[in-house]
């Protein structure tokens, strides 16, 4: 025969179940783009996708840059005016063991393109941000 559970301990998988799809549903966000399906978004895509050429680097498709940036940067656009989460995403971009990493400069280079693609205004503070790590001088066979 069964033995009976205490209620508190029957409500455990349900409760578990819950906090799980509430993780799920609050983790996978979706992209803070803005009109990411308006011309405006698509000339913007446009633009940065020639600068990033010109700058020689790997040049993402269209659909891919308006769904991240929209008409307003996505999130690299929110986030583009604060000088903390700016070296924190550069610190720790790629970088699941959170040690210090020698940061490719073309990172730099992929961000002021974007930033001067979505966020002119913010760019000038992002150089000055980023221009004190001579990332360059730190990586060997540059």
């Amino acid at each position: 025969m069964a033995e009976k559970l205490h209620p508190r301990w029957s409500a455990v998988p349900l409760i578990a179940a819950a906090l799980l799809l509430a993780v799920l549903l609050c983790g996978c966000q979706s992209t803070p783009a803005k009109d990411p399906e308006s011309g405006e978004a698509l000339r913007k895509a446009h633009e940065l996708q020639q600068k990033l050429k010109e700058a020689g680097l790997t040049v993402p498709d269209t659909d891919t840059l308006t769904v991240l940036y929209g008409t307003n940067g996505g999130v690299a656009g929110i986030y583009s005016g604060s000088e903390f989460q700016t070296y924190f995403n550069l610190v720790h971009y790629g970088n699941t063991s959170r040690r210090p990493v020698y940061l490719d400069p073309d990172v730099i280079t992929y961000d002021e393109a974007v930033l001067e693609v979505y966020s002119p205004e913010n760019l000038d503070a992002y150089r000055e941000t980023v221009e004190e790590w001579k990332t360059e001088e730190l990586l060997p066979n540059r």
